[in-house]
C-alpha cells in the first residue's frame, strides 16, 4: 500500500481525509505518525501559496507524496476577511472559542442578507522523484451564512463550524453528522479534482533504475529526459531520435511501465491522439493534461518564487 503524507498536525483534518480517500489504496499517515515535530510559518497572501509552502517543506524533509492544504473563512461583507489570517485573525494566534466570539462580535449589527460566506480550501499535492518533481493543485469552496449565534458543538481545529449556516440544510456545520459535514464539505469538493492522479499512485514506481532495463528502453527515458520544460513530443517523435522510426507503440510500452514522466510537467510525451496513449484511459489523459496546465497557469499568475520554482528540473 503506497503511503503518502497529510501535512498537518490536526487529528480531525487527518479523520477527515482518511475518510474521503477510504476507497483507495493509499495509506495516509500525519505528521505526527512519522515523529515530526518541525513546524513552518504560512507566510503566504493565499490559501494556495501557504498549502504549497507546507507541501514543498514536508515533501523534501520526507521524500513522500505529499498533499498538503489550507483553508479558512472568508466574510464577504468583510472584504472577504479574515481569509488567509483566519487563525489570527484578532492579532494573534486566538482559541477556537475567542474566533467564534470575534466573528460574532464583527458582524453583530450586519442583517442576515449581509452575513454571507465561504469556507475555501486549497490542496497542493507533490510528487518527489529523484532531482524533480510532479506538482498539483485544486481548490473548493462551501457557500454559507454566518449565524447570529453558535448551533452544535464546538470541536478543536473548526472554530467556524457553530456558526457557518447552509440554508439548504437549514444546519450549521456542527449540526451535521460527521460523515454529513465531508459530503458537503469543501475539501470534498477540492479534494474530488485530484483523485484521478491519487489513483496513479500505487502505479508509479518509485525504485525505478535505469540499471535493470535494455539499450532500447535506456535510449527512450533518456530521450524522455532532454524534453524542455513545458514542451511536448508524440511517441513518433522519440522513436525519430533513438533511430527507431517504426517503434512509436514500443515507446509507449516502455513509458507504461512507469507513468511517472507522464505526469512530471517538465518530462511530458504525448502520444498521437491525447496524453499518454497506452497507459491511462482517454479521458484520464485529458484530465491530467488539463490539470497541469491549470497548475502551471496559476502558479505563472501568483509570480510567487516559492511556487515557480517547484517547475524546475534542478531543484
Amino acid at each position: 500500500m503506497k503511503k503518502i503524507l497529510l501535512a498537518t498536525f490536526n487529528p480531525g483534518k487527518i479523520k477527515e481525509y482518511r475518510l474521503l480517500l477510504r476507497s483507495l489504496p493509499l495509506k495516509i499517515l500525519g505528521l505526527k505518525d512519522l515523529g515530526i515535530k518541525e513546524k513552518i510559518k504560512e507566510k503566504g497572501d493565499s490559501f494556495l501559496e501557504n498549502a504549497f509552502l507546507k507541501a514543498d517543506f514536508y515533501s523534501k524533509l520526507t521524500n513522500l507524496p505529499t498533499l498538503a492544504d489550507d483553508s479558512g473563512l472568508e466574510i464577504d461583507s468583510l472584504n472577504r476577511m479574515p481569509g488567509v489570517r483566519s487563525r489570527r485573525w484578532p492579532g494573534y494566534e486566538a482559541t477556537d472559542r475567542e474566533l467564534l466570539d470575534f466573528t460574532l462580535n464583527k458582524l453583530k449589527d450586519f442583517p442576515w442578507n449581509e452575513r454571507g460566506a465561504k469556507l475555501k480550501t486549497a490542496l497542493v499535492f507533490i510528487i518527489p522523484y529523484r532531482k524533480t518533481r510532479a506538482i498539483f493543485i485544486s481548490e473548493g469552496y462551501l457557500e454559507g451564512i454566518i449565524d447570529t449565534k453558535p448551533k452544535g458543538k464546538l470541536v478543536a481545529g473548526y472554530p467556524y463550524r457553530p456558526i457557518f449556516y447552509l440554508p439548504k440544510l437549514k444546519k450549521t456545520l456542527a449540526q451535521l453528522t460527521f460523515r454529513k459535514e465531508i459530503e458537503v464539505g469543501q475539501r470534498r469538493k477540492a479534494l474530488k479534482k485530484l483523485i484521478p492522479v491519487l489513483k496513479l499512485l500505487p502505479k508509479i514506481n518509485f525504485n525505478f533504475s535505469l540499471s535493470s532495463l535494455g539499450p532500447f528502453e535506456k535510449r527512450v527515458l533518456e530521450e524522455v529526459k532532454k524534453i524542455p520544460m513545458g514542451k511536448t513530443k508524440t511517441y513518433s517523435q522519440i522513436a525519430r531520435a533513438v533511430s527507431r522510426p517504426n517503434s512509436a507503440r514500443a515507446v509507449g510500452l516502455v513509458l507504461s511501465k512507469n507513468p511517472l514522466p507522464l505526469i512530471i510537467p517538465c518530462h511530458r510525451v504525448v502520444g498521437k491522439q491525447d496524453i499518454g496513449g497506452y497507459v491511462f484511459g482517454r479521458k484520464t489523459k485529458r484530465y491530467l493534461l488539463k490539470l497541469e496546465k491549470e497548475a502551471n497557469d496559476k502558479i505563472s499568475q501568483l509570480q510567487n518564487r516559492y511556487l515557480k520554482r517547484c517547475f524546475s528540473a534542478k531543484n
